[in-house]
């Protein structure tokens, strides 16, 4: 999905400022007992604001990261294809 101010991935908040957004998603898996394999989605959440913030490498490691951690992803294709445009603004 594009937007005025970049590419959304699915499922995200998108806010104006994506930093608080990371900041909170960032304590929340530091939290004591916080199950990192229960919790793979965080990566993708943790992509939005790079993406707001154009910076598409960070936004494609927090996908692969996710990606590698949710093999079946039921959104696998569709993300694979947001890391895809990611990859040729990186290239440009």
């Amino acid at each position: 999905m594009r937007t005025s101010s970049g590419y959304v991935v699915h499922g995200t908040i998108n806010l104006p400022d994506g930093a608080p957004a990371r900041r909170a998603v960032v304590r929340l898996t530091s939290v004591r007992g916080f199950d990192p394999k229960g919790s793979a989605r965080a990566h993708v959440y943790l992509a939005n604001p790079h993406v707001i913030e154009n910076q598409p490498a960070e936004a494609i490691a927090e996908l692969d990261a996710y990606l590698a951690a949710a093999t079946n992803a039921p959104d696998r294709d569709k993300l694979l294809a947001l890391e895809s445009q990611l990859r040729a603004a990186v290239r440009k």
